[in-house]
């Protein structure tokens, strides 16, 4: 009783202190409620500038131009875009320069992951970590859930970078580098698919040699190409392995290396050297800027064609330059013959290409600002709005599908987002590629490409996909770094083999010189700290 009695004189006192101490501090307390109150309400309360770069941007966030998409988002999330302009021609080429005047962007895209620039850039404090907690951000947490990105953790236990998903699956990458091959020149001089790389050589000489298409000029050529990673695909019928030169490190005798620094790649090497050399190969493919190649199929002057997500651009671009001719009734995709292994190879890369950074600079505020808008571009409804415009206004949705409601041109179709809204191109890839959806039969799709060309890329991917393996990288060895292995990447291989198929030396001189190069700038260095740090790893 003694010690109840004492317990309820205690408790008394300290409500009667408690009373009179929340007297003094009510005022304060109440300005602090309201504080947090408005944090919950308006979490966006202050308005942040936000340094954006990103491929074309200039293009895409343009000033003066009432672009209500760019507008919604910067209200949205209360910020306003400072554009760091960067374009496809020079991306690489500005980032340094941006990072050697301590100006790069608080968030721009890039694809250094692995490579001595990455590696370079964390250990000079260039680029901050992404927050430990994404719990916030669950769509921006699922992307480091997939198995390779988990392995792109840096030494120190921290993502200095978020992968920018392209696909899902690495299955999905099958059509980003397709041969694109004109069906009516085959068919008017009676040339079956080819099922080796001499039919396709054959292939390809008569479209040079023998008027495929019926003019009665010595106009047309073979194959053409944007650049070596397109060149690449042929790789995929002889050592498919180099069919990826960025992420082609193989175990060969005990021995972790480049796959073009294996004997394999010589013949592999060989067959792209002798179409250039038979005059197969455009002739001017290693200094051609990225749109000859698309043009000069589009106009018809060439028979072949290496490229990637066609769909999009090659139909539009086709229907300009050939209004009298469908599309699909000249055109196909001409499926790569078997390796010598017996095995049909497809296009294979990590789940995503290029990666989100952030800039030292960048405040624990403008991340958190950021993260939330990347979060909302990857959720259902902030995709929708980014791909197609202002839901109301630009689409709906009616009895469970999307209906399209933008005005139609004089020729019935769908008016262009870009004209609308040119931010679209870069909003709705800003935190993902997210090219999944290019694949799917939707409203979406068949306004921009047209019902006949998606169900084309369908049936592709479909085939590809009971018919073709991947080739099977370790992204624990491609994402490594050893001090050799990051020296290496500073060199350009796809100009090393380009100087192999120019050479007038036979493919074997050339590719020894190659390696001779190569060895100067730690090959043979990398292939054995590669080595040594995989065998402590168990591969």
């Amino acid at each position: 009783m003694h010690f109840f009695k004492q317990s309820i004189a205690v408790v008394l006192t300290f409500m009667i202190i408690s009373t009179v101490l929340t007297g003094c501090a009510q005022s304060k307390e109440t300005d602090i409620e309201k504080d947090v109150l408005q944090k919950i309400s308006n979490p966006y309360e202050e308005k942040l500038e936000i340094s954006i770069s990103f491929w074309g941007i200039e293009n895409s966030f343009r000033k003066g131009v009432d672009d209500a998409l760019l507008k919604e988002v910067e209200e949205k999330f209360n910020v306003s875009f400072k554009v760091i302009p960067t374009a496809w021609s020079d991306w690489s080429e500005k980032y340094i320069t941006y990072a050697a005047s301590g100006e790069l962007p608080d968030v721009f895209a890039h694809d250094i992951i692995g490579n001595s620039i990455y590696h370079n850039w964390i250990k000079e404090g260039l680029i901050r970590s992404i927050p430990e907690d994404l719990s916030k951000y669950p769509n921006v947490q699922k992307i480091f859930n997939q198995a390779d990105a988990k392995k792109t953790k840096y030494v120190d236990g921290n993502y200095y970078m978020i992968p920018r998903q392209t696909y899902k699956s690495v299955n999905r990458w099958a059509l980003d580098r397709v041969i694109m091959v004109r069906k009516d020149w085959m068919e008017n001089l009676g040339i079956s698919d080819p099922q080796n790389f001499e039919e396709f050589k054959a292939m390809l000489k008569a479209f040079v040699e023998d008027d495929p298409d019926n003019n009665g000029k010595d106009d047309t050529i073979g194959l053409v190409i944007n650049n070596m990673n397109f060149a690449a695909l042929l790789f995929l019928g002889s050592y498919p392995e180099l069919s990826n030169i960025p992420r082609c490190w193989v175990k060969e005798d005990s021995k972790w290396m480049p796959a073009y620094a294996n004997r394999k790649a010589i013949d592999a090497i060989g067959q792209l050297k002798e179409l250039y050399q038979e005059g197969l190969l455009y002739k001017n493919f290693a200094i051609a800027n990225t749109e000859d190649a698309k043009n000069k199929f589009a106009e018809g002057k060439a028979g072949v064609f290496f490229y990637g997500n066609s769909y999009n651009y090659i139909p539009d671009m086709w229907d300009r330059y050939n209004p009298d001719q469908n599309f699909l009734d000249a055109v196909k995709y001409l499926h790569m013959w078997p390796a010598p292994d017996g095995n049909i190879y497809k296009y294979t890369e990590a789940t995503w290409w290029s990666e989100s950074y952030f800039s030292s600079k960048c405040s624990d505020e403008k991340m958190e600002r950021i993260l939330a808008i990347y979060e909302w571009t990857l959720s259902e409804e902030g995709s929708l709005t980014c791909r197609l415009g202002i839901k109301g206004k630009d689409w709906d949705i009616k009895d469970g599908e999307i209906v399209i409601t933008r005005p139609k041109d004089e020729n019935g179709n769908f008016i262009n987002m870009f004209e609308y809204y040119p931010s679209f191109e870069v909003l709705s890839n800003m935190a993902a590629w997210q090219q999944d959806i290019m694949y799917e039969k939707n409203a979406l799709n068949n306004s921009i490409c047209g019902e006949d060309v998606v169900d084309m890329s369908i049936r592709e991917m479909a085939w590809h996909d009971n018919n073709a393996k991947i080739v099977n990288y370790n992204y624990d060895i491609v994402f490594m770094s050893t001090p050799a292995k990051d020296r290496l990447s500073r060199v350009n291989i796809n100009d090393e083999i380009v100087k192999i198929i120019l050479s007038e030396k036979s493919v074997e001189e050339a590719y020894n010189d190659m390696i001779d190069r190569l060895n100067e700038n730690g090959l043979q260095e990398a292939i054995n700290e590669v080595t040594a740090k995989a065998a402590q790893s168990g591969y």
